[in-house]
């Protein structure tokens, strides 16, 4: 008898599970094509490294692992649950040549094959149009929607600096260290960036909606353990 399994029953189990869990997936590229008729548009995506850390963690929770190798001309990748699999295969094009020109297009169909195995949108449906010997432009992007961030009231910010801060709070919340350490640092830096709120709410727009709910829940628990401490000894300040 065979002992290899011939469905993916388990695996589809997991998979349905991780997929609940999967982050918000930031399009944080803004990419100007320009037409050869001379026209222009824009489109956002999310970079295969977005992709990978909000989907990943999930992935690795239910026991599900992602593996890529090149097999010929395509990208293959494979969907891993014990021996259960899920194969797909995006081929690598490469019309310029060159090494620069083949890691990119090796990206390109890296990134297509995680997408299209996991089922997640990265990015905008440009109705192939980049496919069609346009040019495009591609500049960094701190929010999901093609527009200048804004503060609550109404300023503009800097997309780079709210991309920055936003990077700086979410490092916080990835910090591996004691929870009250962490709460500590949270709070800090949320005094800072109090300082001025418009960067503030551009930069935690930027942030994914789990991300948000952390950073939020850490500043109360933090002010909640301050409040407590000081109550029991005013001079022991924020030392909780």
């Amino acid at each position: 008898m065979n002992d290899v399994a011939v469905s993916i029953d388990n695996l589809a189990g997991a998979f349905a599970k991780a997929q609940a869990e999967f982050d918000q997936i930031r399009r944080e590229k803004l990419v100007t094509v320009t037409m050869k008729s001379g026209g222009k548009y824009t489109f956002t995506y999310a970079p295969l490294e977005t992709i990978l850390r909000a989907t990943v963690p999930a992935l690795a929770k239910y026991g599900l692992a992602i593996t890529q190798s090149v097999v010929e001309d395509a990208v293959e990748t494979k969907l891993l649950y014990g021996q259960e699999s899920l194969t797909t295969r995006v081929k690598i094009i490469n019309t310029e040549g060159g090494a620069q020109a083949y890691g990119s297009a090796l990206t390109y169909a890296r990134r297509y094959g995680i997408t299209l195995l996991l089922c997640v949108c990265a990015d905008d449906d440009d109705d192939a149009n980049a496919a069609e010997g346009n040019t495009t432009q591609v500049q960094h992007k701190a929010y999901d929607q093609p527009i200048t961030p804004k503060g609550d009231m109404g300023k503009q910010i800097d997309p780079d600096l709210a991309l920055a801060t936003a990077t700086a709070m979410r490092g916080i919340l990835e910090l591996d260290v004691d929870e009250k350490v962490k709460m500590l640092k949270v709070l800090d830096k949320h005094d800072i960036l109090n300082k001025d709120a418009d960067l503030y709410v551009a930069a935690s727009d930027a942030l994914s909606t789990k991300e948000k709910s952390a950073w939020r829940t850490y500043v109360s628990l933090a002010k909640a353990a301050q409040k407590a401490d000081s109550a029991s000894d005013p001079s022991r300040g924020r030392k909780f």
